[in-house]
């Protein structure tokens, strides 16, 4: 049995924004590997919510791609007090 190859010249592929991808035996486009990451010792799979690896409670961080990737979150001026390792202050009376 013959195995043809896939006629690929009509394909379009979406863009690949990882590290390490192929494209597999039979298939026109590439893709991703599975990608995990490392957060102190522990392997977080990709698109789950991982520790951030310094301390600031601001930072959220995704794996993504195979690498943590971290944002930080925005918070309200207002008048109040922010609890310990809270990121926001819990506003009393109307935002500044």
């Amino acid at each position: 049995m013959i195995h043809q190859l896939p006629d690929c010249s009509a394909v379009s592929c979406i863009a690949t924004v990882c590290n390490g991808f192929y494209t597999p035996p039979g298939e026109c486009c590439p893709i991703c590997p599975i990608s995990r990451c490392e957060v102190k010792g522990v392997n977080y799979e990709e698109g789950v919510i991982v520790p951030s690896k310094t301390a600031n409670p601001c930072e959220s961080c995704i794996c993504r791609n195979g690498s943590v990737q971290c944002t930080i979150m925005i918070c309200l001026v207002c008048k109040g007090i922010t609890p310990p390792g809270q990121c926001c202050p819990i506003c009393r009376g109307r935002p500044d």
